[in-house]
């Protein structure tokens, strides 16, 4: 939402200004967004509506609270590392571990909630060599601006292409952590399941991705409890077996991660950073 100079100046802002103030510059050019962006702001309340029930217009405050959120969200992200910035409390640490242990490597699987590109970060922090599977952008540029955020924490960012399943395999096989985002069927694939009131279509691939590797699905999301306040939560692994046809497997697993996105979207709908309309009324 936006050009790659306006995110260039958002970016230069964030780091020099004092956080109080970076957010609420934040604030404001985002209420001007959602003024303006009348396409992104119809999908936000379409979305809210079928995953919550009501009729969309119900649900205009919680969708430029969304829009805020966003704000936050950038201004975040441009302060990477931002040692200090972010007070995150951590839930489930031992989840990750056990999954770990395993010695496949683990997947976390999170949504566009909160704040997931911090959640990275701190998993980095942790001591987790974490790469990440990431949409490229129209402006290669822009993939260039948030990509150095990105390595600054210690995060690798993978981008989706047909050259990404060798590349995630491969670092699967060397024991590391891959972050993957679950609430969006980008390939066009995936699968639809009940979301809230409405249904949305989940994105195979993290399941594909753990049946062939082995590897554990760890839902974690990272959710926004005050100004620079988080919790990072992980949750018991999910373990990729094998039963029956390989669709089956397929759908089972990815059942059992739409489940998770869900309860969490419809315990935090003003923190589901999500611009696109994607959940249908049944």
């Amino acid at each position: 939402m936006g050009s790659y100079w306006s995110y260039c100046l958002a970016a230069e802002l964030s780091r020099q200004l004092p956080l109080p103030a970076a957010y609420g510059l934040a604030q404001r050019l985002a209420d001007g967004a959602f003024a303006r962006r009348l396409a992104a702001r119809e999908a936000v309340c379409a979305n809210l509506s079928a995953l919550l029930g009501g009729a969309p217009p119900t649900h205009v405050a919680a969708a430029r609270e969304v829009f805020r959120n966003f704000g936050r969200y950038l201004v975040e992200v441009f302060r990477l590392p931002g040692d200090g910035d972010a007070a995150v409390a951590i839930d489930g640490r031992e989840h990750l571990e056990a999954a770990a242990h395993r010695g496949r490597g683990v997947i976390v699987l999170t949504a566009h909630l909160g704040n997931w590109e911090l959640g990275a970060c701190v998993l980095s922090r942790l001591g987790a060599g974490v790469c990440a599977v990431a949409l490229p952008h129209e402006d290669p540029r822009m993939d260039k601006l948030i990509n150095r955020q990105r390595r600054r924490c210690g995060v690798e960012a993978i981008p989706m292409g047909r050259a990404a399943p060798r590349m995630i395999l491969a670092r699967l096989q060397e024991g590391r952590v891959l972050g993957v985002l679950g609430d969006w069927d980008l390939a066009g694939d995936g699968i639809a399941r009940p979301f809230g009131r409405g249904r949305m279509v989940f994105p195979r691939g993290p399941a594909v991705l753990s049946l062939r590797s082995g590897a554990p699905i760890v839902p974690s999301l990272i959710v926004r409890e005050g100004l620079g306040a988080f919790r990072l939560r992980c949750e018991p692994p999910l373990s990729p077996q094998r039963s029956g046809e390989a669709g089956t497997s397929i759908e089972r697993l990815v059942g059992a991660y739409a489940d998770r996105i869900g309860a969490w979207v419809q315990q935090h709908p003003e923190q589901w950073l999500m611009f696109h309309p994607i959940v249908s009324v049944r």
